[in-house]
């Protein structure tokens, strides 16, 4: 009598449990909160983290709903495969979240965007892969399109450089407290006083699951419950120990300074190199190298730069939102590459219509109007440029 009567108990409680898992497969995130549904990257051996192939979920935030699905080569694109059709203009898009676009649906993401306007003046296919990935920098998309990307034949390689948190990204003194590389969960290149780089690989992941890990792979109830409600205990985001950016040295003023010194010198330096060693893996499989500059919202935002703090820095010639800007241009110019910078394109449109009609209010991210004025911008700079048809 008692078994039945705890087998009755254990049924009552897990039923519900059940009902709602189903619920969540069939009918996507309709629980109250915020939350994420899976895990949809993990830890990998030379990239530091990756996308989880055949990945499906959903990502709950407070200003956005989206379904995210990633393909079976680990990439948010509607491609299943490396080979290229005949007669296809193929196009590599490498960048971090503001590519991966996780932030709105995947037809509205900057690659689908361009893609879209670019097959409307086409004479012929143009395929644009998005090899997004968040809290990815030059280093690893360096990496990956020297391990994965060049499989994709493409014919031109495109590098989405976010002025946000790409220098800081290259220099692990910068990016992680102290310096300290045993919190390094990513790749990093380093540079001697030669100039050459080394590259300091990622700590291999575990080879034991946990049972949080079994959890998160398996259900998505778990999954809301750990990301909508135990991550906040834990004042954490799940996804945020992958972006390792907690121990920038002043960022303000390191990020917009005129004539960077120490640390962000280094970066910059950094960074140098690896768009060099992009441009040059690129040219090896017949592709021409084109960066463009993705703006920090704080470039576009005049109230910001009329901060007290910040006015007199300007005034003095220390800092200035266009400085990024003005870098990574003299960083173009040495490697003789085509380079779009963004922040000319956005500033008009946000002294027009406002900050937050491109850029997500308290994430920052594209909107789903920042997508398509950011593809839209590529699309006729690549054409301006006659870089895209062969």
């Amino acid at each position: 009598m008692i078994v039945f009567r705890v087998l009755a108990v254990l049924c009552g409680c897990l039923l519900p449990l059940l009902v709602l898992e189903l619920a969540l497969r069939a009918f996507g995130p309709f629980l109250p909160g915020n939350y994420d549904t899976g895990p949809y990257v993990r830890r990998h051996p030379t990239l530091g983290h990756f996308h989880v192939p055949n990945f499906g979920g959903w990502i709950k935030a407070p200003r956005f709903t989206v379904r995210l699905d990633i393909n079976s080569l680990g990439l948010r694109d509607p491609r299943t495969s490396y080979a290229k059709p005949a007669g296809t203009f193929r196009i590599l898009a490498l960048g971090d979240s503001y590519v991966e676009g996780a932030q709105v649906q995947a037809n509205e993401t900057v690659t689908a965007r361009l893609e879209q306007i670019l097959n409307q003046s086409s004479s012929q296919p143009v395929e644009v892969i998005n090899g997004g990935v968040f809290g990815y920098g030059t280093t690893q998309e360096y990496l990956y399109l020297d391990e994965e990307g060049y499989k994709f034949q493409p014919d031109l390689v495109v590098v989405f450089f976010c002025h946000c948190n790409d220098i800081p990204n290259a220099n692990y003194r910068l990016e992680l407290i102290d310096g300290d590389l045993n919190r390094a969960l990513k790749p990093y290149f380093d540079i001697g006083r030669d100039g050459e780089l080394k590259l300091i690989p990622p700590p291999p992941p575990s080879a034991q699951v946990d049972l949080r890990q079994r959890m998160r792979e398996a259900s998505m109830l778990y999954n809301v419950f750990e990301t909508g409600v135990v991550y906040k205990f834990e004042l954490q985001n799940p996804r945020e120990a992958f972006n390792g950016v907690d121990g920038l040295i002043d960022p303000t003023r390191g990020k917009f300074d005129v004539h960077p010194d120490g640390e962000w010198d280094r970066g910059w330096r950094i960074t140098d190199a690896v768009l060099e060693r992009l441009r040059d893996r690129a040219a090896e499989i017949g592709a021409p190298l084109v960066i463009v500059g993705i703006p920090d919202w704080r470039m576009l935002d005049d109230a910001y730069w009329q901060r007290d703090a910040n006015k007199r820095q300007v005034m003095a010639g220390r800092i200035s939102p266009d400085a990024p800007v003005q870098l990574l241009g003299q960083i173009s110019d040495r490697l003789g590459v085509d380079y779009l910078p963004l922040r000319e394109v956005f500033a008009p449109l946000v002294a027009s219509n406002g900050l937050f009609r491109y850029f997500i209010e308290e994430d920052y991210h594209w909107t789903v109007d920042g997508n398509r004025a950011a593809a839209q911008a590529v699309a006729d700079y690549l054409a301006e440029r006659g870089l895209t048809s062969r």
